[in-house]
């Protein structure tokens, strides 16, 4: 599989921050403050955006994204601050080498205080003994285990734990989300608690489509909050320890969102691209674990609305 060595926004990678528009008036704000690199990017890329919406000729919207990439290139070598990137891996022996040495380029070239963690979901085959391997050869990895396995939830939970840095994100460990791609959620954590993404180029099959939006409908109905989320996300670790997320499947992606907003949080959602697996099967779709993220999503409405009257109580 091919992954770029650098990033290019633009067309390809355009990042776009719910609730989060700017003018070209911005950029010539007279305050005496002066915009971070992820900020100021943040601002063309709006602008770029929308103008290129409205513009009635495609030739003009290639030439703002043209724009808009150039710009991406020069101020992709400002380095984020402090980030920890956690991956749940289950099986993933074939996959995880390449994914996780993708990933700690990554952090070694774009975060100042950068750490990847890596949680065994009770893995069956060598993943548990490859963690170990590259945790002894590259400091900012850390190698957790899990005895049995116990669902993505529960071993992203694992990772969190153990998080230190401001920062913190989810990526899978199978090589479908590229670590690069954070590059696009970095302008929005300047004004954002949580970031969460929409991917653009998915293909997914009609069972997946419809589980998707199934669940998606499903969350809106039970919870009462809807979440615009469907692959990595980035949230702010004191942020994320008010939050109280507890879920041990999937579900856990939906309700950190959910708890944010529930809070009043700010959210933001930017757009990403997936690619194929590197290895291996997804075991995401199965009856056992379809069954578990619905029987969690009824369980996280109890635990809010007891969460709900214990407040109201205490007031």
């Amino acid at each position: 599989m091919f992954w770029p060595n650098e990033m290019v926004s633009g067309c390809q990678t355009r990042t776009s921050c719910s609730k989060m528009t700017s003018s070209p008036s911005d950029l010539n704000s007279s305050s005496s403050k002066v915009p971070s690199p992820w900020v100021l990017n943040r601002r063309i890329s709006a602008w770029c955006h929308g103008v290129g919406l409205r513009a009635n000729s495609s030739f003009k919207s290639m030439g703002l994204y043209a724009i808009q990439i150039r710009v991406n290139r020069i101020l992709s070598a400002s380095m984020f601050d402090s980030l920890t990137i956690v991956m749940a891996a289950f099986n993933e022996e074939d996959a995880l080498p390449p994914c996780a040495e993708r990933t700690l380029a990554f952090l070694d070239e774009h975060v100042r205080d950068g750490e990847l963690v890596i949680v065994n979901d009770g893995s069956s085959d060598r993943t548990a003994d490859i963690i170990d391997a590259l945790a002894e050869t590259h400091q900012n990895l850390v190698a957790c285990h899990l005895a049995e396995n116990s669902g993505m939830g529960a071993a992203l939970l694992e990772g969190y734990r153990v998080a230190s840095k401001a920062w913190f994100a989810m990526m899978p460990a199978d090589g479908q989300i590229d670590a690069y791609e954070f590059l696009g959620f970095f302008p929005c954590t300047e004004t954002a608690d949580v970031v969460t993404s929409l991917y653009r180029n998915r293909s997914y099959t009609l069972t997946r489509t419809c589980l998707s939006y199934g669940l998606r409908l499903l969350t809106a109905s039970v919870v009462g909050t809807r979440a615009r989320t469907e692959g990595s996300y980035m949230v702010r670790r004191d942020i994320y320890q008010q939050l109280g997320a507890s879920s041990h499947s999937f579900l856990l992606n939906l309700e950190i969102p959910i708890r944010a907003k529930k809070k009043g949080f700010r959210v933001a959602t930017v757009y990403m691209n997936v690619h194929e697996r590197i290895a291996g099967e997804s075991k995401a779709v199965n009856l056992n674990r379809i069954t578990q993220t619905f029987n969690e999503l009824f369980k996280l409405r109890v635990r809010m609305e007891k969460e709900r009257w214990q407040g109201r109580k205490g007031r």
